[in-house]
């Protein structure tokens, strides 16, 4: 019973996870366990080998690994075993015993036989080394004696402990072939493997898998279970025989193949190899299919058809449409339900060659932009200021393989567009285009917006008229230095003055000149004030004057100097003024 409940959780456990490869042995307890199969093994004289992997800490009498045949007569009875923890070979009651196994460790053990060979008929190996030899009689067993794992078939000697990956083969390998292959699952299809029990699929309905041709599979008896506890090292592999009596849970596509490729359709369009195609048939190969779902087809090719509807562990996908590009066909096969169960293969053939006979267009190029047609300059009504002085020219670009859509645009000394659909085949003129006349070459950028590469800047596609305003000369705007050498002019002029009228005045009176009548800077404050107003007025009009009529810039030394300036010579005009007043 409590064994009963333990492969109900480990069932239980299995159910909660992800169905994915899986590596597993058989548990035996020693007691009441085995594994009937349906094989009939090898009768009579025929060369056989059997392999398995073992661990077991069975140290005592017999315990049985495989046997198949009868007890009766004598010599119908194959046995493979371990003895008193010894790897044993048994016919009729007789047999040979090589290396101890039974030490709780994995163990790669095989019995091979054949009667061609003068001495050692039977050989028995460990961990891919010759142990043991001997010559036994061998007699036909019945067909009624099938294999059976872990027990003897009179119902005794019950294996005790894991049992892995039982091979019977219908020749006698060599210690190289076992060695070779004893840490790499097979796939059931090797040639001569007429038996195979990978014990990895605890969930299939035939409970345990006979992954050869024959498929013989194997019942557990008396609460086998499986188990996790496996040989380190050896590396998993999926069966690739495909089970028509046997449902496995562990999905796998081993192949995706092509045939059946047509030739190139260009289907009607001569001259666009873009939509050129084939069809061609692909087979998927593969092994435990999920139950539902679908099985879907990706890559050079879409397909996908419902897993109902597959059978015989294959199915082919006809007609296929593909590109016709010349390049190898790659194509990935997966299972909607299952994920991880998919395969790619890159290389599943070649795609005929594009039956297309289209030359691919140039691309799109400016070859030259040339202003023509330039005027005079206009000064635009205002001859003083040169800044807004302009010409106009007519602008041609020409260009091949415009794009279908989008504008021309110009940029640079003139800015203008126009759609690509009202342009020429290869030229376009943008006429009377307004630009600066400054005497500089012109210089100009054409582009295409639909394709930004297929553009042309020219620094010189024709010279600008120069400015037609009057233009005051540099230097002819006082700077505030300037304007500092004409205040101290001012003032050394102002200074001239008063200093030569007091000296007339001295010279008039006969160079008596008392302390009372002299001034050192003389001042008429009332006059002063009177005079200020005139002399800035003055100024503004000839400020004024300037712009108007010569298109004069004023700077930012102006207004103050033009301030401090205006206080000096309302000072002199005062002081002239207040000199030719006669002396009272």
């Amino acid at each position: 019973m409590n064994k009963r409940i333990l492969h109900l959780l480990a069932l239980l456990l299995f159910l909660g996870q992800m169905s994915t490869a899986q590596n597993n042995s058989l548990n035996f307890d020693g007691t009441n366990d085995f594994v009937q199969t349906t094989s009939p093994g090898i009768t009579g004289n025929a060369a056989r080998t059997v392999e398995a992997w073992v661990k077991t800490s069975w140290t005592g009498t017999q315990r049985i690994i495989v046997d198949w045949g009868v007890m009766s007569p004598n010599g119908s009875r194959y046995t493979f075993a371990m003895n008193n923890g010894g790897i044993r070979i048994e016919v009729g009651g007789n047999g040979v015993t090589g290396t101890i196994i039974g030490d709780g460790t994995w163990h790669h053990v095989a019995a091979t036989y054949d009667n061609s060979l003068a001495t050692n008929k039977h050989k028995l190996f460990v961990d891919g080394m010759m142990v043991a030899g001997s010559n036994l009689t061998v007699a036909a067993n019945t067909a009624a004696g099938n294999i059976i794992i872990g027990r003897r078939n009179d119902g005794v000697n019950f294996w005790q402990g894991n049992i892995d990956d039982v091979r019977v083969w219908n020749v006698a390998r060599t210690a190289a072939d076992i060695a070779a292959n004893m840490n790499t699952e097979l796939t059931g299809t090797e040639a001569n493997l007429i038996f195979y029990a990978k014990m990895d699929d605890d969930m299939a309905s035939c409970d345990v898998v006979d992954c050869s041709p024959g498929q013989n599979h194997g019942t557990r008896i008396g609460g086998t279970l499986f188990s996790s506890d496996v040989p380190a090292g050896v590396t998993d592999a999926d069966c690739a025989i495909c089970m028509t009596n046997c449902n496995i849970s562990t999905c796998s596509i081993a192949a995706i193949t092509v045939s059946n490729i047509s030739a190139c359709n260009d289907n009607g369009t001569d001259m666009d190899p873009s939509d050129d195609t084939f069809t061609a048939d692909v087979t998927v190969d593969f092994m435990g299919e999920p139950g539902t779902g679908t099985l879907d087809l990706s890559g050079d090719g879409t397909a996908s058809v419902a897993v109902g509807s597959l059978t015989n562990c294959s199915h082919v996908f006809t007609g296929v449409v593909m590109s016709a590009d010349g390049g190898t066909i790659d194509l990935t096969a997966t299972f909607s339900a299952n994920g991880g169960c998919t395969l790619n293969n890159s290389n599943a053939g070649i795609a005929p060659a594009s039956c297309s006979n289209a030359i691919p267009p140039a691309g799109c190029s400016i070859s030259d932009i040339t202003a023509v047609n330039i005027s005079a300059c206009n000064n635009n009504g205002t001859p003083g200021i040169s800044s807004d002085d302009t010409f106009t020219a007519d602008v041609t670009v020409t260009f091949a393989n415009a794009p279908a859509t989008g504008t021309l645009n110009l940029s640079g000394d003139a800015v203008a567009s126009v759609l690509v659909g009202s342009i020429g085949a290869t030229s376009h003129t943008f006429s009377g285009l307004t630009m600066s006349a400054n005497g500089t070459p012109i210089a100009l950028t054409a582009s295409f917006s639909a394709d930004a590469a297929c553009t042309l800047s020219d620094s010189n596609t024709g010279q600008a008229p120069s400015q037609c305003s009057v233009v005051i000369p540099p230097g002819s705007i006082p700077t505030m230095s300037e304007w500092g050498l004409i205040l101290f002019a001012l003032i050394i002029f102002t200074f001239s003055v008063v200093m030569g009228t007091q000296q007339q005045q001295r010279l008039a009176l006969g160079g008596n000149f008392s302390a009372d009548t002299r001034q050192s800077i003389p001042f008429d404050k009332a006059l002063f004030y009177k005079v200020l107003p005139m002399v800035y007025f003055g100024i503004v009009v000839v400020f004024s004057s300037a712009i108007a009529l010569f298109g004069y810039e004023m700077t930012t030394a102006d207004i103050p100097g033009s301030l401090i300036s205006g206080l000096v010579v309302t000072y002199l005009v005062h002081y002239v003024l207040g000199s030719s007043k006669p002396n009272k």
